[in-house]
C-alpha cells in the first residue's frame, strides 16, 4: 500500500501487483483498495505482468472503473497462469468472462 501511495504522489493513479498476493491500487484521492488475487493451481508464472497490464488497459478503456478493470485484469492473468503453455493462446477475452462468470456463480 505504502509503495502505491508512494507512485501516485496524490495527482494520479498507481498499481502495484504482488503476484500471489494480488494487487494494490492508490486513487487519485489517496483511497487505497487491495486486490486479492485468485486461488489458483499455477503452471507457470511467465507472462502474468504482461497479461495483466495487457487485460487492464483494455478493461480500462471500457468502464470508468478502474478497480473493476484492476478485478479482470487479475482474473486474465489468473487464467492466463492456470493454463498449459501451449494452450495460453486460447485464453481470450470471451474465456475470461466466462472464467469470471463461473466463478461468482
Amino acid at each position: 500500500a505504502a509503495a502505491a501511495l508512494e507512485l501516485s504522489g496524490g495527482r494520479r493513479e498507481a498499481i502495484v501487483t504482488r503476484g500471489a498476493d494480488g494487487a494494490v491500487y492508490c486513487g487519485m484521492d489517496g483511497t487505497i483498495a487491495h486486490h486479492p488475487a485468485f486461488r489458483i493451481d499455477a503452471v507457470s508464472s511467465h507472462g502474468a505482468g504482461d497479461v495483466f497490464v495487457g487485460a487492464l488497459l483494455a478493461r480500462r478503456a471500457q468502464v470508468d472503473d478502474t478497480n473493476v478493470a484492476i478485478g479482470y485484469a487479475g482474473a486474465a492473468a489468473a487464467l492466463h497462469v492456470s493454463t498449459a503453455v501451449e494452450n495460453r493462446h486460447t485464453v481470450v477475452k470471451a474465456k475470461v468472462d466466462d472464467w469470471l462468470r463461473d466463478r461468482q456463480e
